[in-house]
């Protein structure tokens, strides 16, 4: 359980991360 509580953080964090780029190629 712990190992899937971390990969999903880990997708999560790489989920942003691609939003906060998306949103910066917008401006």
């Amino acid at each position: 359980r712990g190992k899937v509580d971390g990969l999903i953080i880990e997708m999560e964090q790489q989920a942003i991360k691609l939003v906060e780029i998306i949103h910066g190629e917008r401006k």
